[in-house]
């Protein structure tokens, strides 16, 4: 199943990569999914491109029962690695050993004003699950769009564009 958000940033193309790339948007985004007791977050070295990693470790009992029924392990274990290259490409590198899922995900950075930058994701999840995958991949990608239009107003707040009060209840699919 396809996956695209666009989102349009008030903020530099300089200023919008090293907050998607910080960690303080990184440990925002564990906190998103209630991971943040059951994660780590690595933040970039000074490497090129910029890489961060957060590893996780989820009990099954913090997951919706749908999940951790259809998971049927008793933690979700794995890593997100995220590359950001400084022509904006973003590579999100997701290792989830023993799920019957392939998740794929990149983003591009651009500048479209003054003060104005554009990130778009596209990617793609599949289950490998008869009769019910397409269901739950459906279900993956409400929620990793949710996660990526909330980023968006992470990224204006960390800019200092004040919008932290744009969050509606609608924002966790």
């Amino acid at each position: 199943m396809e996956i695209s958000v666009s989102q349009t940033v008030d903020g530099s193309f300089a200023r919008v990569m090293d907050i998607l790339s910080g960690g303080e948007l990184g440990r925002a985004r564990i906190k998103y999914f209630g991971a943040d007791k059951y994660a780590d977050f690595i933040p970039a070295a000074g490497t090129e491109p910029k890489c961060t990693e957060t590893r996780f470790l989820v009990p099954a009992d913090r997951l919706p029962a749908a999940a951790a029924a259809f998971i049927g392990l008793p933690h979700v274990q794995g890593s997100i690695r995220i590359s950001y290259f400084p022509s904006g490409k973003i590579d999100f590198a997701p290792e989830l050993p023993g799920l019957p899922l392939t998740l794929q995900l990149s983003g591009q950075v651009t500048q479209v004003g003054e003060n104005v930058t554009s990130v778009r994701y596209t990617g793609k999840a599949e289950v490998r699950v008869p009769f019910v995958g397409r269901a739950v991949e459906a279900k993956i990608v409400s929620v990793l769009q949710g996660a990526l239009r909330h980023e968006e107003r992470l990224i204006e707040e960390l800019a200092g564009n004040g919008t932290e009060n744009k969050e509606t209840d609608n924002d966790r699919d």
